[in-house]
């Protein structure tokens, strides 16, 4: 007499693949003061709007999936999204047998379920292929949440330069003579960004 058995194999390999993107600003300031001041002045800036100083002495901030990461020494912003995404895979096998008796059936069965387990994992594997493709989609992905958040990321860039010009021709000109008057104003250009005027009367 034999014992016939069934046995029931799952496998399931899931796997995290990330893409990203990136994208560059340089940052030229005219030297209304001295370099170094200039740049004290825009890390500041940067700091009001959010950034924040790292033991490296570079000034970053996350804001809607993207990360901004200044450089005083080579004064670029670097702006990188990075998405993350899973492949999962996942199949279900049966396998039959027969044993000459009950004892050998419950060997046989664990033989049985652990091979066709070590089968099934090698089946399911995940391809470089399979990683390429998906990356590539992420990539996509990450390219895509940059190109949305540019002109934001612009605008405030720009609005922090034009925080230190307004800062330094201020000092710039209590240093030539005594300040009698000055008219600032600031309008929206329309574009999403702001107009600025500043208009200092300096007495000798």
């Amino acid at each position: 007499m034999s014992y016939a058995y069934r046995v029931t194999v799952s496998r399931t390999v899931q796997e995290t693949v990330k893409g990203k993107d990136s994208s560059r600003n340089k940052v030229d300031l005219s030297e209304i003061l001295p370099k170094e001041q200039m740049r004290e002045m825009l890390e500041r800036a940067l700091e009001k709007r959010g950034f924040e100083r790292r033991k490296d002495g570079t000034l970053t901030r996350t804001k809607d999936g993207v990360t901004e990461t200044f450089d005083p020494k080579t004064m670029e912003v670097t702006a990188t999204a990075e998405v993350a995404g899973d492949i999962k895979k996942q199949k279900t096998v049966q396998a039959v047998g027969d044993a000459r008796n009950q004892r050998d059936a419950a060997s046989q069965r664990a033989h049985a379920e652990a091979e066709v387990g070590s089968r099934l994992e090698k089946e399911i594997a995940v391809t470089e292929g399979e990683r390429s493709a998906k990356r590539g989609e992420l990539e996509r992905e990450a390219k895509k949440r940059l190109d949305e958040t540019e002109q934001a990321r612009v605008r405030d860039l720009n609005d922090a330069t034009l925080d230190v010009y307004q800062e330094a021709v201020k000092q710039k000109a209590k240093s030539l003579g005594t300040v009698k008057e000055m008219t600032e104003s600031r309008n929206a250009d329309g574009q999403g960004g702001s107009e600025y005027e500043l208009i200092i009367k300096v007495e000798e």
